[in-house]
Formats: C-alpha cells, structure tokens, sequence
C-alpha cells in the first residue's frame, strides 16, 4: 500500500463521528434554529432530505378515508394545515449523525398516525395508543435486534431498553440485518440507530455493559417498571438472573430460540411464583453457581435443559456434538432469527393488550409444515431376536451328552444363578440354558447372526465362557465335575454341553468360588488402586491355556494415548447407523426404572458420568443426528465424551487370542472371569472396555458390511498403533480391554434376568 494512503486511512479511521444519539430541531423555537443554521454552516456537505409534502399528503389522505382526493383538493387541505406557517419550521428536523443526514418529518402524533395507518385494525387506533406507553426491555441483540426492530416497526412500545455488551462482529452478520459499516460498532448503538431510522419519538435506553447483577434493578425498574421482558441473551446466568428479578417485580417474560420456532411465555404478572423457566433447572441453580462456569462445555449441562434436548432440532443437535471440534460455537440462522422477532412482537403485543396467554411453550416448526418428500428408501436396522424355545428343544434333540450325574432341581437352580452371575458385554446376557436328565446344553440366546455389536459373536461367546467358569467354580463347592464338550458349528446357537460326575480332586483356581457373588464391575473412574504393582504378577497364573494371552501397560502417557484410542472408537460405533441403534435401543438404559422393566442393558446412572457427558448421549441418540452428522464428515464430539476417563486408571489389561475359534473364545471368557475374580480378592476395580475390541474384530472380518473401506482402514490404525503400545510380536486377536482402578463402595448392580426366564428343563 502506498505510505500516503496507508496514512490517510488510517487518519480517517480516527476521525471521530459527529455523534452517536440523533437529535431534534423544531425551527419554531429559536435556539433550535440558530443550532441548526451553525451546524449547516460548519459542515455544508449534510446531506438534506426534505419529504415533509409526501408524509402531509399521507396525513390529509388517512384523515379522509371514505373518498379519494383530487391533486388540488390534497394542495388545499395542506395549505389549511400549514395555517401560514413556513413549510421549512412545519414539523420537526431530526439529525443522525451516523448517517451525516438531516431529515424532515412530522411531529410525534401525526408521524405515528401515518407511520402506523397500515397496522390498522389488526391493531386499533385505542390499541396503537395504549401500546405507546408501554415499555420493553429487550436482552441479548441477535435474535433481539430482530425483536427489537418488530417491536418498532410495529410501535408496540413507547420506550424499549437494550442491553448487550458484544459488538459487531463479521460473523453476526448471518443473523443481525446490517451493514458492514457497522462492524466493530457496539451492537446496543447499531440497534438503537435503527429504531432511531424507523421511529425517531420511541425512547430506546441503552445499557451498553450488558445486564449484571448490579444493574439488573435499574435495566427492569429505572423511571418505572419494564411491561414485558424480551430475554434473548447466551448467558445462562443471566436468564436465571432476570428471571427471578422479573418474577419479584411481576414482569411477564418472552424468550425465543431461533430453532423450530419456539417461543417461551412466563407470565410472572399472573402468577408471580411461576417456577422459573418452568422448573426445566433445579432450585438450587443460582446466579452465583452459573456464574462460576467459564467455559461452553461447563455451561452446555445447564443450557441444554433450557432449550429442551428432545424438543430441539436434529440440526441443532448435531451441532451441540460438534461444537469445539469442527464449529465454535451454537448456530443461529437469520431467516429463524427474523421468524423469532415476529414471534415475539407478536406475543409480545397481546401480553400487553391484556390476552391471557398463559406459560408455557409453543413451536412454529416450519421443517415439519413444510417437509420434503422423502428421496431415499428407509434405512432399515436388523437387531438379533432371541432365541425361541422350540428352536432350543429341536437343536437340543440332536446333541448328545456324556453320561453323569442326574442333578437335582434346586442344585440346577444354583449352578446357574452363579452362571447368570457372569459379566456379560453390554449386559446382554447373551445365554440360555436347556438343562436335561443328562446334563445342561447351554446357547447363545440369539435367533441369527447380525450384530455390529457382537461381530462374530465374541461378546456372547466370551460372556458364556464367564459362565462356564462359574458354572466350575460353583460346582467344586459341591463336589461336583462338569465336563465341558463343545457342540460343533452345525448345532449353532448351541454352544457346550455340560455333563456331571463326582468330583476327586481340588483344582488349583477353586478358591476363586467364594468372589462370585462378591464381583462387581466398577463403573465410576474416581476411585484409585492403591495395590503394589506386584500383585499383578498373580494374573498370570491364572492363565491356562496357551491360547490366550494377558498383557498390562501401566504407562501414564500410554494409557491416555490408550483413552484417546478409545474416543476414536467411540465415534466410529456412535456414528455407525446399525452400531448406533444397537447401543441405543438394545443396550443403554437411562435410569433405573428402564433397567428394571428391561432386565438387562446398561443403566446410564450408574456411570461416573458428568453433565456434558450425559448431554452429549442425549443429543446423539436421535438417528437422525447421526446421518446428519455423516452427511457433514462431522463426530468429533463423540471424542469428547470418555476423553478424561482414563486419567486415574492404575492400568490397561488386554485379553488376546490367537484365533477367533469358539475355543479360543470360551477359554478368553473363563480366564477373565478368573481375572475379574482375582481382582476382587485383591480390592481392585475392573472397568471393562468393549469399543476397542469390538471394533478391531471387523478389521478380521466384516462379514455384513457393516463398515465402510475408510472406517476398516482407521481401525487397523488404531489395531496397529495397540500393538505397538502393547509391542506384541506376532498377531493375536484382541477380545477384551478393561481400566484397573480401585473398588466402587456401595457400588450398584446392574439388573439380571431370572433364571428361570433363560432356562428350559426337559
């Protein structure tokens, strides 16, 4: 840039303007005119827009509604009104500065009958007036600037307060109607100088610091009380603030969000003690507790509520995933924007003509009154059916079982309740037992092969082998035997026959019965091991097959690396459309009560979640999210939810096979049942990890296609880089991963089914 101009820029960029509030000249009064004759004389290039005939002739037109006037008889009628006085003092001048013009109009009560003849008799002439004297406090100016304008445009108010304490940034721009002269302007000036533009009689008092707990007396009482509220603003402090303020002073207040039209009505001049923000926050949410989160993350749990997570858009909530990762901040649109300002003119207008419109929500969704005709066929998601009792009782007659003992109704009874006591991936409880004269059959309780969660069948089948070794353990506290045959593929969903003799002789791991009613899984991440690192050593003699291997990392830089694998693993299964499903309608459960109907599944509560982790749940659990979020290459925010889950675990196990055989499988589930009962004998938390092992079976096989070439490409990184964490040298197939911390106290169970709801005896 040339250095004159540079410096010329700059030199016009200081200049400062004549003035920011607009002001009025009546030339009838003398010090008026002098003003305005030393302010024509210093700066002869204002511009000057004298349109006083065009608004007279407007006035002698309203004022004579039932005919219509000839050119001469309009000249007349003016000439009447000016009653010999000048043209150039009729009226009143007023200055914008901010525009370096000066402009004619009419005084107050003959503008806003002219202005306003096009509201009637949507609005009456008694209405128009008593809306003159009302006033509008308006907080929050970008969905407020729109209703503030509407407010306005429509002369619903004689004074209206604005409080923001933001400028004008390039990105308001997509919501705010203005100019780009404006930008770095304070948006409580911007606003102001166009209600000045469209209404320059409306008293508009500005609170440029935004609204505190200093000021917010004067913002809603100062030379009287506000008429109605209009909160608009991001601060969830400040709506809990006004809120309370307005409700002691009997302020009703209006809110919209720019989403699915939603407008908000409490009418605190009704009902005084309406609960605030119809209770959707706790009581004991103050000022003072908001006020101390800093970050969008810390403020989202609260926020959230407020909007109504299930209320809200799928667009708006795959935004709430995204935000921090691949957008900054909540979106906001102008044409939903501009739809609020009418929403809440509009209510807002009725409130104070007196309708009683009560509390409470109301959309105006136009997505849903105006839906586009589906392009693509439905998705479809397959969930595995349980297995039906005559199917059990036909494979059964096909298999044979040793010959043993004839075990007694009520020893069946409690060698499978410690059977059932197994852990199981998800909960799933992925079994059923057909016990006969001869001996016990045990399944996969699963009608047909299609699961993302359950690839190959591993969890069910290392869940089984849990059982299995209860089913060992228990037996050795009666002297008895069980002798385990596998049943061959052709018999699947049958998986092992058991049968029983008498027992002769201990077993090295029969110690571990007397953990199996003890064993819990820790799911809180706030408890540490306390151990010394030496007990870990005692696995490893757990193991007795040469088909499975056990590995720990205790690294700290490891283990989070290790957390943040998970994180990838958690997108890629939350943005899998099957994966999805599963986990939301087959396996999570959101609180007890969904647990207890279900009996089975993973109840939410009883996690060591926070707020932001819970919310983020909760906005993916929507299908519709998830493909919106696909569409956009987004699901970062799924990173978000485990990230600082691993923080205080003492280790990371990893349970490897070499093959993913039924064999190798079942063996995997009866030595991490052992492991898991080690740990309990040893105080030690175990906090099973099913994502990353999932995940990494499909890189073996996919069988269903559930995965994409890019997606099967990104686990065998996250495979490859595990390995090499875990510096194993030849392959081996990954079947379990879990957190070492230390025991939960008074740590919950989650529900189980029944024995007698997964048993057949014939």
């Amino acid at each position: 840039m040339f250095p004159n101009l540079a410096h010329l820029l700059r030199h016009q960029s200081a200049t400062e303007q004549i003035g920011k509030t607009h002001r009025f000249f009546r030339l009838s009064i003398l010090e008026d005119r002098q003003a305005l004759e030393q302010l024509l004389h210093d700066d002869p290039s204002l511009k000057v827009c004298d349109q006083i005939i065009g608004q007279l002739q407007d006035l002698i037109k309203l004022e004579h509604p039932t005919r219509i006037l000839s050119k001469n008889e309009i000249d007349d009628a003016i000439h009447e009104k000016l009653n010999g006085v000048d043209l150039h003092k009729y009226g009143v001048w007023v200055l914008y500065p901010w525009r370096h013009q000066l402009i004619h109009i009419l005084d107050e009560e003959d503008f806003v009958k002219v202005r306003t003849i096009r509201n009637a008799y949507k609005i009456t002439h008694e209405e128009q007036l008593l809306l003159r004297t009302k006033k509008i406090g308006v907080i929050g100016l970008s969905v407020g600037q729109s209703v503030a304008l509407n407010i306005a445009m429509e002369s619903i108010a004689g004074e209206i307060r604005l409080a923001d304490f933001d400028i004008l940034e390039l990105s308001n721009l997509n919501r705010i109607r203005t100019g780009l002269y404006n930008l770095g302007e304070r948006k409580t000036d911007v606003v102001y100088h166009e209600i000045a533009e469209i209404d320059p009689y409306i008293k508009v008092v500005i609170f440029e610091e935004g609204i505190n707990s200093i000021n917010i007396g004067d913002f809603l009482s100062k030379n009287g009380d506000l008429d109605l509220l209009v909160e608009e603003c991001d601060s969830v402090e400040i709506k809990v603030l006004a809120r309370k303020e307005a409700s002691m002073r009997r302020i009703p207040v209006i809110m919209d969000t720019s989403d699915k039209g939603m407008v908000d009505i409490e009418r605190f001049d009704l009902h005084p003690n309406y609960p605030i923000l119809h209770g959707l926050i706790q009581d004991d949410v103050t000022f003072e507790l908001l006020s101390q989160l800093k970050t969008s993350e810390e403020k989202l749990p609260y926020i959230l509520p407020i909007l109504g997570i299930e209320s809200i858009s799928k667009r708006l909530k795959a935004s709430g995933l995204e935000v921090g990762k691949t957008i900054t901040t909540w979106p906001q649109l102008g044409s939903e924007v501009a739809l609020g300002g009418a929403l809440c003119a509009h209510v807002g207008r009725r409130i104070l003509l007196g309708e009683n419109l009560q509390s409470g929500r109301t959309w105006i969704d136009l997505e849903s009154n105006f839906q586009a005709q589906p392009t693509l066929a439905e998705e479809t998601y397959i969930f595995e059916q349980d297995l039906k009792n005559d199917k059990i009782i036909e494979i059964s007659q096909g298999i044979g079982i040793l010959d043993g003992l004839n075990i007694e109704k009520e020893v069946r009874i409690k060698i499978l309740e410690a059977a059932s006591r197994a852990p199981s991936a998800g909960n799933n409880q992925k079994w059923r037992w057909h016990f006969r004269d001869d001996g016990l059959i045990i399944y996969v309780d699963k009608d047909k092969e299609y699961a993302y969660s359950d690839n190959l069948n591993i969890a069910s089948l290392i869940g089984i082998g849990c059982c299995l070794e209860n089913i060992v353990l228990f037996c050795s506290t009666i002297d008895i035997l069980p002798e385990i045959q596998l049943c061959t593929q052709d018999k699947f969903p049958a998986i092992a026959a058991i049968s029983f003799k008498r027992k002769e002789a201990s077993h090295k791991f029969d110690y571990l019965s007397k953990y199996i009613s003890a064993r819990l899984t820790t799911r809180s991440n706030s408890f540490f091991f306390n151990g010394d690192k030496v007990c870990y050593q005692s696995f490893f003699q757990l193991i007795d097959s040469d088909n499975v291997k056990l590995e720990f990392v205790f690294e700290k830089d490891s283990i989070k690396r290790i957390g943040e694998l998970v994180c990838q693993g958690d997108r890629i299964r939350l943005t899998n459309l099957q994966g999805h499903q599963e986990f939301f309608e087959k396996e999570l459960r959101w609180n007890n009560a969904e647990s207890e109907k279900e009996l089975d599944g993973l109840d939410i509560t009883l996690f060591d979640l926070k707020p932001l982790d819970l919310v983020g749940l909760k906005l993916s659990k929507d299908v519709e999210v998830i493909k919106f979020i696909n569409s956009i290459g987004g699901g970062k925010g799924f990173e978000r939810v485990s990230a600082n889950n691993f923080l205080n675990a003492d280790s990371i196990g990893f349970v490897y096979i070499n093959q993913f055989s039924n064999f190798d499988l079942l063996m995997a589930g009866r030595v991490i049942e052992r492991i898991w009962l080690k740990a309990t004998e040893l105080q030690m938390g175990i906090f099973p990890i099913t994502v990353l092992p999932m995940l990494c079976s499909f890189v073996d096989s996919d069988i269903h296609g559930f995965n994409s070439p890019d997606k099967i490409r990104e686990l065998s990184e996250i495979k490859s880089e595990l390995n090499g964490i875990l510096d194993l040298a030849i392959e081996h197939r990954m079947v379990f991963m879990f957190k070492t911390l230390g025991i939960e106290p008074n740590a919950r169970r989650s529900v189980r089914h029944t024995v007698a709801q997964k048993l057949i005896e014939t």
